[in-house]
């Protein structure tokens, strides 16, 4: 490898590093979100199952955090994104995604969505970020 090779290498791996850390600190296990029927839920979307109307409060829910979702029906699942920036490596994963442009959209929208741990993601919650 030429000098120059090098030189760029040197650069570019703790730069790398640096934005995987930054990931890891900023949105660390904020892209879960509750799964019921297979329809992801939004902070305080209301949730009907059993084939009922939403007149039967009993059959019926609000979700705002993880526990409300693991306590309720057994449809409703807490779950993790793909691409996400829980620790340094799937970081470098989503890092590589974004930075390929294959999917830097999807990675762009959930992180302005998230709203904090054990939380559900709130919509354009951080649009303040994406300026």
């Amino acid at each position: 490898m030429s000098s120059d090779g090098k030189c760029v290498l040197s650069f570019v791996c703790p730069f790398g590093l640096y934005w995987r850390l930054l990931g890891v600190d900023w949105f660390s296990g904020q892209f879960w979100t509750c799964t019921c029927a297979d329809e992801k839920l939004w902070w305080g979307q209301e949730y009907c199952w059993d084939n009922t109307t939403a007149v039967d409060n009993e059959a019926r829910a609000f979700f705002y955090r993880k526990e409300q979702c693991l306590e309720g029906p057994e449809e409703c699942v807490w779950e993790d994104e793909i691409f996400t920036f829980n620790d340094v490596f799937q970081s470098m994963h989503t890092l590589f995604v974004v930075s390929s442009m294959s999917g830097w959209n999807d990675v762009m929208y959930r992180a302005i969505d998230t709203n904090g741990l054990g939380e559900l993601p709130r919509m354009n919650n951080r649009l303040h970020d994406a300026r």
